[in-house]
């Protein structure tokens, strides 16, 4: 059998050529190394490297969608980012960029609108909008007839003959108010005996005057309970 030189072999002409005949020849001379040579293997790449690059090339492309709702900015339960609560919590949590525009303060209402997609971020939002825009007075309800609050007997004014008006309508089967919100001082969503004495307390005891609207024409304010208001005479 025909005996190989390994220091004449191409094996060892390719390392030679790549700079490791020095640390490979005392080797060879003595039996540490066979041939063909192995050479080391590459550094694996960090299993959350891979993970990531697995995730970017393998993420499809995400729908987006046109969105446009109401709803409140206020800081995540952490504190860590501003997001925006739909006031339909089937909805989700959103994260909004408003590019260029400021962003509102915490507590702000308003209507979001913008171009949303489904997102994950270090606050756990549900939706991320982008290119969005808010406008605080997109989502206020239309406003309410207008009246006076303590204008019982809805003459334009506030007076005693507003106390008589609504005891008499109370106690002696007097006609009901026509508005019966103006009578409502103490925002209870009832006119009682308790709004004739808050009645008595501001026209004679320089009580505190009652909630808006007092003492010109204006609607109730959203939120608060309104009894009703058939036959307002502010116009």
């Amino acid at each position: 059998m025909k005996r190989v030189d390994p220091l004449n072999s191409a094996e060892f002409r390719t390392l030679e050529g790549a700079g490791m005949k020095k640390e490979l020849l005392p080797m060879i001379r003595d039996g540490a190394a066979r041939l063909p040579f192995t050479l080391p293997a590459i550094a694996p790449i960090p299993s959350i490297a891979l993970a990531l690059l697995i995730l970017v090339m393998a993420k499809p492309a995400m729908a987006q969608t046109p969105v446009t709702v109401c709803g409140t900015f206020e800081m995540d339960p952490l504190g860590m980012c501003l997001v925006f609560y739909p006031d339909d919590p089937a909805i989700g949590d959103i994260a909004a960029d408003l590019g260029t525009l400021p962003m509102p303060p915490a507590g702000s209402y308003g209507l979001l609108s913008g171009t949303a997609w489904d997102c994950v971020g270090i606050c756990f939002p549900t939706l991320c909008i982008s290119g969005g825009t808010f406008d605080p007075i997109g989502c206020n309800p239309a406003s309410g007839p207008e009246f006076i609050r303590g204008d019982c007997n809805n003459d334009m004014s506030f007076n005693v003959a507003d106390v008589i008006y609504h005891l008499t309508s109370l106690f002696a089967s007097g006609p009901p108010p026509p508005c019966r919100d103006a009578c409502d001082m103490d925002l209870s969503g009832n006119d009682d005996i308790g709004d004739s004495i808050q009645m008595l307390n501001v026209l004679f005891q320089a009580a505190p005057g009652p909630p808006a609207p007092f003492p010109d024409c204006g609607p109730a304010a959203p939120g608060g309970p309104v009894p009703d208001c058939q036959n307002p005479i502010c116009p």
